[in-house]
């Protein structure tokens, strides 16, 4: 009998929720020198438009400025389309995963295969709003916050605290 049980179907917009915050805590090198670049490129830009007026050296900066803002923030857009074409290539449109955890061990399972990992091999824990996401190496494990039986989320999460997976 496991101590959690839960069910998650993963879709488009869950998919999204965790690109964008594997995004945030995942990138945190490459977000860094993006913002580098960003405040750069202001400065330059706004020196720019104080010596020389509005030229076009100012609207390159200008536009170069609004890229990195965008990739700061937004970057993981990008591929989100890819993710989900692939996603939904191996899935279809919507997958549903049953997770039942025990002591020692966690099983995964799905229409196409079982999977059983043990708690050692995570190594991250995301959370959103809605999900849980816990990491193997590069791969996620989804949880809807809202997809455990009997509503033990808070419970769910002082047991993922006790293994040590968070803190």
């Amino acid at each position: 009998m496991p101590i959690f049980e839960n069910k998650t179907i993963i879709t488009k917009e869950v998919i999204n929720e965790l690109s964008e915050e594997s995004f945030k805590e995942c990138n945190k090198k490459y977000r860094s020198f993006v913002l580098l670049m960003f405040l750069v490129s202001a400065f330059l830009t706004v020196i720019n438009f104080i010596t020389d007026g509005v030229y076009w050296f100012s609207v390159c900066g200008l536009l170069f400025t609004a890229f990195f803002l965008f990739m700061f923030f937004k970057g993981y857009t990008l591929k989100l389309k890819e993710s989900y074409k692939n996603f939904k290539g191996v899935y279809g449109e919507s997958v549903e995963f049953t997770l039942n955890f025990y002591d020692e061990k966690i099983d995964i399972i799905t229409f196409r295969s079982n999977l059983t990992i043990e708690y050692g091999q995570i190594t991250k824990v995301l959370e959103t709003e809605n999900l849980y996401s816990l990491m193997i190496e590069k791969q996620n494990i989804i949880l809807s916050k809202s997809g455990f039986i009997n509503d033990d989320i808070d419970k769910f999460k002082l047991f993922i605290k006790e293994k040590g997976l968070i803190e």
